[in-house]
């Protein structure tokens, strides 16, 4: 698995967070025969690249207060034809995330989920994932080698033992928008720009302030209709 923090807190020092995680998956070699063109890499999906991870068998369950859901439009591979849909989810709200053998927790989370068309050799679907979280904490981790941050990218590979899973209150359908979504995406197209071996391109932090943030989470409430003049006889 690679993790990419931004500003971790002062628990653990980021060789240890990595030590945490490292254990999940095993890189291999890149793939071959993917798709080279820069421009094809938007972060919006995983642009006919696979992961250049072993699978891990495990879990992907997601829990929330909110999770909105989208599918992104197949990605085109030339003499090839479509890859398999990117399945999206933004999920907020007291999130918890299983995956693999991991345990997080976190303010939010957008996740990028791809089923690969083959199963492994016990006939379990494999999944892609990739997940970028808000305020992320493995609370269920050793404490000596617990993970705290306050932007993580993590990528893996699963072998699902069990049906993927995704609970929250509410659910709604339709492509999220924000800056949160926006630097998730950034941060996937880096992560597939590094394995490619292209050259990397800017990631600037997120600028959103919690104020808008809050906003864009709790809907503000229509003002109410002004009261009705009454009728007035001379």
């Amino acid at each position: 698995m690679t993790t990419t923090p931004h500003r971790t807190s002062h628990r653990p020092p980021l060789a240890v967070a990595w030590a945490c995680v490292a254990w999940l998956l095993v890189c291999t070699s890149p793939t071959q025969g993917q798709p080279t063109d820069p421009l094809d890499i938007t972060g919006r999906n995983f642009a006919a690249v696979d992961l250049d991870i072993e699978p891990t068998p495990g879990t992907i369950a997601l829990w929330g207060a909110r999770a909105q859901v989208w599918t992104e439009q197949p990605f085109i591979v030339p003499g090839r034809g479509a890859e398999p849909a990117v399945r999206r989810v933004l999920i907020e709200g007291d999130v918890q995330l299983a995956l693999g053998g991991l345990q997080f927790t976190a303010e939010r989370a957008a996740v990028w989920l791809k089923q690969r068309p083959e199963p492994d050799g016990q006939g379990r679907e494999v999944y892609q994932v990739f997940v970028y979280f808000d305020e992320v904490g493995t609370p269920t981790a050793d404490p000596a080698l617990g993970l705290s941050a306050e932007r993580l990218a993590v990528r893996a590979v699963i072998a699902l033992a069990r049906p993927l899973e995704l609970r929250a209150d509410v659910i709604n359908r339709g492509r999220a928008t924000g800056a949160f979504v926006e630097a998730g995406e950034r941060e996937l197209a880096a992560a597939l720009r590094e394995q490619l071996g292209l050259w990397p391109i800017s990631r600037p932090p997120v600028t959103e302030p919690r104020s808008q943030q809050q906003a864009l989470r709790t809907p503000p409430r229509p003002p109410a209709p002004p009261a009705a003049a009454g009728r007035h006889r001379r």
